[in-house]
């Protein structure tokens, strides 16, 4: 009977390690369904990034008999998890066969039409159209080096990728591909412009939109005010003046319409435009800017003979007062009506009551030159004014200056604007350009796409910014990136280079490290300006973070020899106790790598004093196990995915594998000829990525050979990451600045966007983090990886613009959306 045990014994352990693949993708398989089943009954479009592709596909469908011989049948999570990821691939598939069948028949039909000489013909076809894409994109590169809010580059970027689909696949050169691609991903991640209204004939002097239904109005010195729908399509209406338009605006509830003019003369209108009563001689002389009163039914006007007026709904008189001795450029209500702000060119911005009484600590000085525009915040909290001097100051409500904002290029501010939710503040720049701060007085952007000046600036209800200038021209702007692409970039005073990356796979965080010691901790939610949390662990260069799986801890290394492990909640914002666990002297000459591995048990540190530690995480006073080999600085440690192995990289330019259990290498990787910067795994563990300075990334297999060397950066390749879902799909962050994606080693698009050397990557489910040396973090889109996708993102943001222009042919008519 003691033999018999000892013998089942013995069959039961090579059960288990004949059955460890087919464990690991059992239990991987059931944590990605029940993340995909919990995601679908949010967003079931989103839920199809969570699926499974590819190779990890086809590798579960041959095992798919042996798992459910071994473990039992899947569970109905399961089911319908692989159900679902076969019917994606199953509509891939289709579409692939579709767009082969078109390519094939389009090929036929020109064969049999040139006979003998398709060939021929069809080879010079395809090199014509080449050197169109060639042309195409470095046009596009060189319009995104310029300016990449533009829609400028994403047109040419579409033309480029639609042209390159009706190129046979098998005729398309890798690289050319690739160019498209990057070209294409240029303009869709950052293109900010979103429409383009053109139809005045002279130069456009205002804007505004209707707060209720988004309509929009533009007034022009050629004499017009247009109207146009959401769409950016011109509404048939006919409104104008005898003299230069130089003011347009809506009441509160969007059922009227003023415009004033040159010739003093005031002009009421229904919102579809037409006319209300008879014209108002409202000023001597210019009649500069109207408002309505956002409580009660009144508007007031101001103009160049220094007056306030106010008028009802109807045009009847109500009330003049002298507000300056010059002329008043701007007039604007507070938000509770009680209220009346005039700019004006004698260098103040005044306040009065409705009955033009001067409010406490009126006029408000502090402008160094005449004043163009005043504006109160939504929120009555704030009220901005803009002036020739070139800067935009703000005010607190009581009329206290708060802080003073001066625009990039030194130019004038013709108009100032508050976003619907009184967060960030526009401003219009003689110069051309529009600047965009956040209320604490942050710039976060210059939106540069106007030929010359812009007059006026307006926020639509949901966020969308309208400029309008002397180009004549009116453009429209949707500051965030949406879904494709967000900015995390603190605050100028608190930037510091980020050395390392990790994101939580348990809690929505992620954490930086700093070349100022300091750990960032960003919400990776749903806000459009998060505001990260600061860790200070009191050291002199922060160089690597790793969160536990569970989310609960976070570790930081530091170039003074300690580690911290912080403790952390499981709040949305990051907050972790400011006192963490200290292991002092953890190494002897330095600390630049840290990684848990994937049970939370154990967490790794590489050093400069050429060791590697294993550390148990729940008791940091137990001597670690201490691996040698190296013979410079260890830069990197990662556990492989199940946790067996530990690999290494260091400035020995060796990466060496380890068995966690034993201590002992597994192998040594030698292949580059310069210290390794970055180390990854892939998700199943059976290659492994290195970035080395030589500007190389290299691939190999778990046993420690080299399968391909992908070149192409030209700088130190500092970090390399696998995708979370696809094996076959890496990613390598470099100093030069970019991001090249590539798949089974072929590369496949460069992401540009950094404007210094990328430090540091990691992975969220599709999303792709990056950090640089400037301190700024982008969170990237990963699933706009193909020319499909990217096409149909570009197309569907450029579907208004192609309509309002009436471009023909529309580029994108033979998408499948």
């Amino acid at each position: 009977a003691h033999e018999t045990l000892i013998d089942s014994w013995d069959t039961l352990k090579r059960w288990i390690e004949e059955s460890k693949p087919l464990i690991r993708l059992r239990n991987q398989l059931k944590d990605d369904a029940t993340r995909w089943h919990e995601l679908h009954q949010q967003n079931s479009a989103q839920a199809d990034s969570e699926l499974w592709q590819g190779s990890k596909l086809q590798w579960l469908m041959a095992q798919k008999q042996e798992l459910c011989d071994r473990f039992g049948n899947f569970c109905s999570e399961e089911t319908a998890f692989i159900n679902a990821s076969e019917a994606l691939a199953d509509r891939a598939h289709r579409r692939e066969v579709q767009r082969l069948r078109r390519t094939i028949a389009g090929v036929g039909v020109a064969l049999a039409a040139v006979s003998g000489l398709a060939f021929l013909a069809l080879n010079q076809w395809v090199r014509a159209e080449q050197g169109q894409i060639k042309a195409l994109t470095q046009a596009t590169n060189a319009e995104f080096t310029v300016n990449r809010d533009r829609l400028e580059p994403l047109l040419h970027a579409i033309e480029a990728g639609t042209r390159l689909q009706r190129i046979p696949a098998f005729l398309q050169p890798p690289d050319l591909q690739s160019d498209v691609m990057t070209a294409l991903a240029q303009g869709v991640y950052w293109v900010r412009e979103k429409n383009r209204l053109e139809g005045h004939s002279n130069l456009v002097d205002a804007v505004a939109f209707n707060p209720k239904d988004g309509t929009l109005a533009t007034a022009s010195h050629d004499g017009s005010v247009k109207l146009w729908d959401s769409d950016g399509q011109l509404i048939p209406a006919k409104l104008g003046h005898d003299e230069r338009v130089l003011s347009v605006a809506f009441s509160h509830d969007g059922q009227m319409l003023a415009s004033s003019s040159a010739d003093g003369v005031v002009k009421l209108w229904t919102k579809e435009g037409e006319p209300i009563g008879s014209p108002i001689a409202a000023h001597d002389g210019f009649a500069f800017s109207i408002r309505f009163n956002p409580v009660i039914d009144i508007l007031a006007s101001a103009g160049a003979d220094g007056k306030v007026k106010l008028w009802t709904p109807q045009g009847e008189g109500k009330r003049s007062f002298n507000a300056h001795q010059d002329p008043i450029r701007e007039v604007d209500f507070s938000a509770d009506g009680l209220t009346i702000a005039t700019a004006s060119d004698d260098y103040t911005v005044g306040l009065w009551d409705l009955y033009g009484n001067a409010k406490a600590g009126s006029p408000l000085k502090g402008h160094q030159a005449g004043v163009n525009s005043v504006r109160f915040s939504p929120d009555q909290q704030w009220l901005a004014s803009g002036s020739d001097d070139g800067s935009v100051q703000l005010w607190t409500s009581s009329g206290k200056l708060d802080k003073a904002l001066t625009s990039s290029d030194g130019s004038g501010v013709w108009r100032v604007a508050f976003s619907p939710d009184s967060r960030y503040i526009a401003a219009a720049l003689d110069s051309g350009a529009i600047e965009i701060w956040d209320i604490n007085g942050n710039r976060l952007a210059t939106l540069r796409g106007h030929a010359t000046r812009v007059k006026g600036v307006s926020f639509s209800p949901n966020g969308l910014l309208a400029s309008a200038s002397a180009d004549q021209t009116v453009k429209l702007w949707q500051l965030d990136y949406g879904s494709r692409l967000t900015v995390l970039e603190p605050p100028v005073a608190q930037q510091s280079g980020i050395s390392n990356l990790d994101v939580s796979t348990a809690q929505p965080w992620v954490a930086a490290s700093r070349y100022d010691s300091k750990i960032a901790l960003w919400p990776l939610d749903d806000s459009k300006q998060p505001s990260p949390t600061y860790l200070d662990p009191a050291g002199i260069y922060g160089t690597s973070v790793s969160f536990s799986p569970d989310g609960q801890y976070l570790a930081s290394t530091d170039v003074d020899n300690s580690i911290s492990l912080w403790s952390l909640d499981n709040t949305i914002s990051g907050t972790a106790a400011q006192t963490p666990q200290l292991v002092p002297d953890a190494h002897s000459d330095g600390i630049y790598g840290v990684s848990f591995s994937p049970q939370g048990s154990l967490f790794a540190s590489g050093g400069g004093d050429q060791l590697v530690k294993i550390w148990d995480s729940s008791n940091l006073s137990k001597a670690p196990t201490v691996l040698t080999g190296h013979q410079d600085s260890v830069n990197r440690v990662q556990f492989s995915p199940s946790g067996e192995q530990l690999i290494s990289v260091g400035k020995d330019s060796k990466a060496i594998l380890w068995n966690v259990d034993t201590g002992k290498p597994i192998a040594e990787l030698v292949a580059h000829g310069a210290p390794i910067w970055g180390v990854a795994f892939s998700r199943q563990g059976v290659t492994i990525a290195t970035a080395s300075a030589d500007r190389t990334v290299n691939l190999w297999s778990r046993d420690g050979e080299l399968i391909k060397t992908l070149s192409g950066h030209t700088d130190i390749v500092m970090d390399v990451q696998f995708s979370n879902h696809d094996d076959s799909l890496l990613f390598s962050a470099s100093d030069d600045k970019t991001i090249r994606v590539w798949r089974d080693g072929r590369l496949v698009v460069t992401l540009i966007g950094h404007n210094e050397g990328i430090n540091a990557l990691s992975l969220k489910g599709s999303t792709l983090i990056s950090g640089d040396a400037d301190g700024r973090i982008i969170l990237w889109n990963a699933n706009l990886l193909s020319l499909e996708d990217l096409l149909n993102e570009g197309c569907t943001w450029t579907e208004q613009y192609f309509q309002t222009q009436g471009v023909k042919p529309n580029p994108c008519r033979n998408l499948n959306r």
